[in-house]
């Protein structure tokens, strides 16, 4: 069925940019901009590849208040498949093959250098903070625009619809893992991971993955963040409807939600002892720029970020597992607690400064429009980056132990020997983000950007057959009262 379902949708794109092309070269020889096209041609048109690509990398010149998330989420990305690469390419998924790891491993997650990767899961946080602000930012100014008229059915379907074609290319490509690999313990490994696939796919199209209790028996473990992404989708409206009516209101709710967030982070680690989830923020403003001190600023650019550094780097302590300096009981539940929310505080500050204009150098890197091509795959990345990784460490055949002196040049570089070292994991974890890139590029243009075309052109002609009926109505009303004033008059010179 995947090949078949991937043989179509490749059939579809060929014919679609080969469409594209006879109709630029047409358009060459007749000069005509606005040929009418077919309802067929135009839907063969949204899998046309140089489309998609063009929209893609079509960077607008005028840059809006809020261009620094591209710079932040895509920072993000590279951050999670870096700190994935350490977790399941030469961790998680050796320790079931290679026993001496256990050995070696133990000193080194206290090491310093190691917290960027041993923390790299709150760049999690920081998905679930932009996609709450964007959230909230493109919602507040259309809801006054509608005089507060909200549709939640057709809300929620547009994200449904803007999410699941490309996770099911993920789901779909899962089941071809048994053609991209060989080795020792690769089926080993590879025969249980599709087998969860085709017992569990429906969780992830449901997106309730992250409700799944068998974490090794999910379908693709990355997608539990979409699925709690999803989740915080269906009840924002909550907020930023309150919040429509009354600021005062809205921001009363937006913070008691923050404080549910953060204590039941705390009860969570006290009961489960597990890791803490995440924390839910908003934010909103109007076009007036606050006018922030510039000793404010200073200390705020001091302290707030230092505080997102202290929420990565202060674990380095309680990580080292060779010394028994853990923290107390109260000390894990309040950092648990308290972790993602401090993460959040400094990524917080820098998008506000940035987006009231006050970034200076940080906004404009962040703005950066190379960011904005390689933001709007995230997406795509984040559903597609964990593949690279684990067909690689399903395929390996041999180990070296873990030595953090052993340097390897990537050219030398064998999957027959593996070197486990910091150099070797990052220039690894660099292959991964280009391998992840180009993989995201193709699910991108095989099923997220044509389907999505496909859904703005029926919801385009419903708006456009609503508009027409609504003028139609008009036109009658129109009609009926025009003629209502004619029988009148008429009614009127009769009796005199």
């Amino acid at each position: 069925i995947a090949i078949a379902v991937y043989g179509l949708i490749i059939f579809l794109v060929l014919l679609g940019t080969f469409i594209e092309i006879c109709l630029n070269f047409q358009k060459q020889s007749t000069n005509d901009e606005k040929e009418a096209k077919s309802c067929v041609t135009e839907v063969l048109l949204c899998f046309s590849v140089l489309r998609n690509t063009r929209e893609l990398f079509l960077v607008k010149q005028k840059r809006s208040n809020l261009s620094v998330v591209h710079g932040i989420r895509v920072l993000s990305m590279i951050w999670i498949i870096v700190g994935h690469t350490y977790l399941f390419g030469t961790v998680y998924r050796m320790l079931y093959t290679f026993r001496r790891l256990q050995v070696d491993i133990p000193k080194y997650p206290g090491r310093i250098q190691y917290q960027a990767l041993n923390n790299s899961y709150l760049c999690v946080d920081s998905f679930f903070f932009i996609s709450g602000l964007v959230l909230v930012y493109v919602s507040l100014p259309l809801l006054k625009k509608t005089g507060g008229k909200f549709n939640y059915l057709l809300y929620i379907a547009h994200r449904w619809l803007r999410m699941t074609p490309a996770l099911i290319g993920l789901i779909l490509f899962i089941y071809l893992f048994p053609f991209f690999g060989s080795g020792p313990v690769f089926k080993h490994h590879v025969n249980p991971y599709v087998n969860s696939c085709e017992r569990n796919w429906w969780y992830d199209l449901l997106f309730i993955s992250n409700w799944y209790q068998d974490i090794p028996g999910m379908c693709a473990e990355q997608v539990w963040f979409i699925g709690a992404d999803f989740q915080i989708y269906i009840f924002a409206p909550l907020i930023f409807l309150l919040y429509n009516r009354s600021e005062k209101k809205g921001l009363i709710v937006n913070i008691v939600v923050l404080l549910i967030g953060i204590v039941s982070s705390g009860i969570s680690v006290y009961v489960t002892d597990s890791q803490a989830t995440f924390t839910l923020d908003h934010y909103s403003k109007d076009d007036k720029k606050p006018n922030i001190p510039i000793v404010l600023q200073i200390l705020m650019w001091i302290i707030l970020p230092s505080a997102s550094l202290y929420a990565m780097f202060s674990t380095y302590r309680w990580n080292n597992y060779l010394e028994s300096s853990q923290p107390s009981l109260f000390t894990t539940i309040t950092f648990a607690a308290l972790q993602r929310s401090l993460w959040c505080i400094g990524i917080a500050w820098i998008t506000f400064t940035c987006a009231v204009g006050r970034g200076s150098i940080v906004n404009d890197f962040l703005s950066a429009n190379v960011f904005v091509p390689f933001s709007r795959l995230s997406f795509c990345v984040f559903l597609m980056h964990l593949s690279p990784i684990l067909l690689r460490a399903f395929s390996v055949k041999f180990t070296r132990n873990w030595d953090d002196h052993t340097f390897v040049s990537i050219a030398h570089f064998s999957m027959q020997r593996i070197h486990f070292c910091f150099c070797f994991q990052l220039s690894w974890a660099a292959m991964n983000v280009i391998l992840s890139t180009l993989a995201a590029f193709a699910l991108y243009t095989l099923f997220e950007a044509p389907f999505q075309r496909l859904e703005k052109m029926v919801f385009r002609s419903n708006d456009c057959q609503r508009k027409q009926h609504s003028a139609n109505n008009e036109l009658r009303t129109a009609n009926v009262e025009c003629s209502e004033r004619s029988t009148q008059k008429s009614s009127t010179s009769m009796r005199l």
